[in-house]
């Protein structure tokens, strides 16, 4: 045999060899198993599930066994970097019996009233918490049946146990609401019942609910704050502002006109109403200036400003009522500090917006017949530096109409002569 032929049977023979080599080292899926304890094997599966250069059978078995082994946080992007949707179809429906047999196990904690008192519970591992996890996180890639029996996991899962429930496990109850559907988004208002923190709850509907499921939650805030009045918690205080909406507006009226509710309270609630109903919060608030005295008085003045832009001062003007025993005494100075509060209040909140012509509504003010509203125009006069109306101030020199709340015996027409001197000197 010459050099060239035991070079050519030679050659022939190693690929041969390597033919055999390479369709003996093709990867099986009873392969995966020495990966599953090994260090970094859940890598490795994450690998070859995205792997089109596997079988679909390894695919499939890779992702079993992230499932089994419980690697629920990676399933969902693992699945994302499948491209064959076919495929990933495969591979969730493969590990749905998985899934069924873990929350079968109903290993999952429970906590009792004894185990409150005794200050709480010792939480370890659960096939049924991962099951729950591995259900959320493989939903929104099932179909069919496969669909509705990860969905039931869930409905299930979100029945009860709120507070420890939302606890355990990688996902959170207002996340499972989600995918539970309606019924997610029942257990989430019975929950907000009787929930400790009714404010962590209100957030999640908030954030995770549909809008009718929001205004129903709502009205059971209105229940429990009517139930709580006037000692409302910071925790409801909270929900009560997450869920701002039309029907929790009797509770802001309430809150605000009762005097037994603390000033946080009204400050809170007048705040909600104004972010709630905007403008059409303006005759309550008129009624209040109008009606009521002290510092809620003056605030409802400062919300119209706020609501009403530039026409709020002639809201203010007008509702001002002019019975002079509706305002403190001549030895206090309440009404005077309030009338600058309310000056200083609105030209800052004018110049935020941008607002031109305001010395028009002054000006109406000035020349009106309730003296409340010739005051106010007054010290806006001189808080705006409203030299052009000085004519309208002079006007007002002469007139003895008593002012109370000025902190010494005043009329109008001493406050017109400083407003007057304070205009000539700017």
């Amino acid at each position: 045999m010459d050099r060239f032929t035991r070079a050519h049977l030679t050659l022939s023979v190693l690929l041969i060899f390597l033919l055999v080599a390479s369709l003996g080292c093709e990867r099986k899926p009873a392969d995966l198993e020495q990966w599953r304890t090994a260090k970094g094997g859940m890598e490795k599966m994450e690998q070859w599930v995205k792997s089109p250069e596997e079988s679909d059978e390894v695919r499939i078995r890779a992702f079993q066994i992230l499932v089994e082994e419980g690697q629920v946080n990676q399933l969902k992007p693992t699945l994302e970097g499948v491209s064959d949707k076919a495929l990933q179809q495969q591979m969730v429906a493969a590990s749905v019996p998985t899934v069924e047999k873990m929350w079968a196990a109903k290993d999952y904690p429970t906590i009792s009233e004894a185990d409150v008192e005794k200050g709480g519970i010792q939480v370890g591992a659960s096939e049924s918490v991962v099951a729950k996890d591995a259900a959320f996180f493989l939903y929104p890639f099932a179909e069919g049946a496969d669909k509705d029996k990860l969905q039931n996991i869930l409905k299930e899962w979100i029945s009860a146990d709120w507070q420890l429930r939302n606890q355990l496990g990688s996902t959170t109850l207002s996340q499972v609401a989600e995918y539970a559907g309606d019924a997610g988004n029942a257990s989430l208002l019975e929950w907000l019942k009787v929930a400790v923190d009714p404010g962590r709850v209100a957030d999640m509907i908030k954030r995770d609910a549909d809008e009718d499921t929001q205004a129903k939650a709502a009205l059971v805030l209105l229940e429990l704050a009517n139930k709580a009045h006037p000692e409302i918690n910071p925790s409801l205080s909270g929900a009560l502002q997450t869920l701002e909406r039309d029907e929790l507006v009797p509770y802001y009226k309430k809150a605000i006109t009762d005097p037994n509710s603390s000033k946080s309270l009204i400050g809170a609630s007048m705040d909600s109403l104004v972010r709630v109903q905007g403008q059409r919060a303006t005759p309550f608030f008129s009624d209040l200036v109008a009606n009521r005295g002290g510092l809620i008085r003056w605030v409802s003045a400062t919300h119209i400003a706020e609501i009403q832009g530039k026409s709020g001062f002639a809201f203010v003007s007008t509702a001002l009522p002019v019975e002079m025993d509706t305002y403190p005494g001549q030895d206090s100075e309440e009404l005077k500090e309030n009338v600058v509060y309310f000056c200083k209040m609105f030209q800052g909140e004018m110049t935020k917006r941008g607002s031109t012509g305001v010395h028009d509504e002054i000006k109406k003010s000035l020349e009106s017949s309730r003296w409340p509203a010739r005051v106010l125009g007054l010290k806006c006069a001189e808080i705006f530096e409203a030299g052009e109306l000085r004519e309208q101030v002079d006007a007002l020199k002469s007139n003895k109409q008593q002012v109370p709340g000025w902190g010494e015996a005043t009329t109008v027409g001493d406050i017109a002569s400083e407003v007057s001197a304070s205009l000539s000197k700017s």
